[in-house]
This record gives C-alpha cells, structure tokens and sequence, in this order.
C-alpha cells in the first residue's frame, strides 16, 4: 500500500506540473532589407535584401550570418547593378530580455557583376543594432553599420548601412 501511494503522489506531480519552456529559442532565422551608402568605385548606393541567421554561444554572446543580393547604383555609367555581400561576425547582448541591444564585428565579402570594373573586396563592419521579441518565437530588429573594404593595391573603401529584419527564433 505504501508503494501505490508513493507511485500515485509521483504521477500527481509529474501529471499536474506545468509546462517546462526556456525563456527564448537560441537559434534564429530571419529576413532583412536596408539600404547602404557606398563609397566604392563609382557606386554611391545600394539596396540589400537577404537572409540572416544567428545562434546564441554563451555568455551574452551570439554567432551571426548574412547573405544579401543588392541591386547597385553607379553613377559613372548610370546604371543599376547585381552585387552579393556575406558576413559572418559576433556581436554581444547588452540585454537578453525582450529588448535586446547589441554591439557586434563582422568579417564580410563584397561583389559586384556585370560592370566593366567589378569589385571583390573583403571588409570589417562595426555595428550597433536592437531586436525586439515580439512573442516567444518572432523578434523584429535594426541594425547600423560601417564596413570599411580593403584590397590590395587599392585604396580603402567604405560603406555606411542601415538594416531592418524579421526573424523567428527556434
């Protein structure tokens, strides 16, 4: 008999405890457009649309990756173009709450094509950003940013950038 009540005060626990849920998924997922000024061979704006991802480390610190297409103004030969940018990088969660602010570096890649003169440049970006968690799994978020490009035997090239996203968390 003591055996039943002990096995029955267990299943009332384990039956009648509420749901275990972590605070936010780790891992996110996302889409992003913005708009960059760029001081790069005669092209003085661009439009990047692309996908984003991030997964959390530790201690504060998260993992992130970007991928744009952008369409590309050149003011020498007044046109628009296709170029592609990459990163990956850091950045670090000043908060881990629902408003998270961060502080961040990436290492990117920068190409333009179908121009007499295309570009491949590797860059550092800076950048500042927040995201807001609008529920347990969506979080909406800007980000600001400066890549300076460098290239061998060529002087070094900047970018000015501004970024808003959608991601959901898993």
């Amino acid at each position: 008999m003591r055996s039943f009540v002990l096995l029955a005060a267990f299943a009332a626990a384990f039956l009648g405890a509420p749901e275990a849920r972590a605070q936010f998924a780790n891992r996110s997922l996302g889409v992003s457009a913005g708009y960059m000024r760029l001081n790069i061979n005669n092209l003085d704006w661009g439009i990047p649309i692309g996908v984003d991802a991030s997964v959390y480390i530790e201690n504060h610190f998260d993992l992130v990756f970007h991928a744009y297409g952008m369409v590309l103004n050149d003011t020498a030969e007044q046109k628009q173009f296709v170029g592609v940018y990459g990163a990956t990088g850091v950045r670090y969660l000043f908060n881990e709450e629902g408003v998270r602010p961060y502080a961040g570096v990436d290492l990117g890649y920068f190409q333009t094509f179908m121009r007499a003169t295309n570009a491949n440049l590797v860059g550092l970006t800076p950048n500042l950003g927040v995201e807001w968690m609008a529920g347990d799994t969506w979080s909406v978020g800007a980000r600001g940013q400066y890549t300076v490009y460098y290239m061998l035997n060529q002087d070094v090239q900047s970018s000015l950038g501004l970024h808003v996203q959608l991601s959901t968390w898993f």
